[in-house]
């Protein structure tokens, strides 16, 4: 027997369920909201009707579902609570008959969804973390060799130049072992890696040698001050 099914997003994801219905010889009514675009038309050409739908939208609804014997739909809504706050709404639901078998209503649940949204996000921002602390540890190895002849050249010839080529010297052996720190830190961050070695670091000294390389990079109208306090230990 064939039916008519309403198939909601019949351009989006749930275009293979239109596709299967209509090999199966079922009649397609294809929701969508631009019944002009070229999904929608391939659709067309395949057989389905196409009717404007938008969720957002009551009455496309209805005068998309009238007639139809079943309808395929699924997704999530969003909607302000009384906080103000979007919520992510998921609904499921089926079609009531009379004694004839014609459709007379719908019957279904509204779930509130938000949670798992939330988490959903986090779980992916974690994979992204994830994802970043394998690359740094494909790309370390490479890029410390690299950051090792820079420093290695850099210290031998500061040994054979002047005081001023010296001291430019200098700062490039630092800003080397400043980025390979960075790449070790970067590594600890996204490994987590608990049984890193910790010690501690002579902040004034830091200061001091980063304004110092500002002030070579940088407009030399700007005035950079560096302001250094002495904290007594409890």
């Amino acid at each position: 027997m064939a039916l008519t099914v309403l198939v909601a997003g019949a351009t989006g994801r749930f275009r293979p369920v239109a596709e299967m219905l209509l090999e199966r010889g079922h009649r397609v009514r294809a929701g969508t909201r631009d019944p002009r675009s070229p999904a929608a038309q391939e659709l067309d050409t395949l057989g389905a009707e196409l009717v404007q739908f938008d969720f957002d939208d009551p009455v496309s609804i209805e005068e998309a579902a009238r007639g139809v014997d079943a309808v395929f739909a699924s997704g999530t809504a969003h909607r302000a609570g009384p906080d103000g706050e979007v919520r992510h709404l998921l609904s499921r639901g089926a079609m009531l008959r009379d004694a004839d078998g014609a459709p007379i209503g719908f019957r279904g649940c509204v779930f509130d969804v938000t949670v798992r949204k939330r988490l959903e996000a986090q779980l992916h921002q974690a994979q992204k973390m994830e994802a970043v602390g394998q690359l740094t540890a494909g790309i370390a190895h490479n890029f410390n060799n690299a950051l090792s002849v820079i420093i290695h050249n850099a210290a031998l010839c500061r040994d054979r130049a002047d005081a001023e080529t010296a001291e430019q010297l200098a700062e490039i052996e630092y800003a080397g072992k400043r980025a390979a720190e960075m790449v070790r830190q970067l590594m600890i961050f996204a490994r987590s890696d608990s049984h890193a070695r910790k010690s501690a670091i002579d902040l004034a000294r830091s200061a001091r040698r980063t304004l110092e390389m500002c002030r070579r990079t940088m407009d030399p109208r700007i005035v950079h001050h560096v302001i250094l306090f002495t904290v007594d230990s409890p």
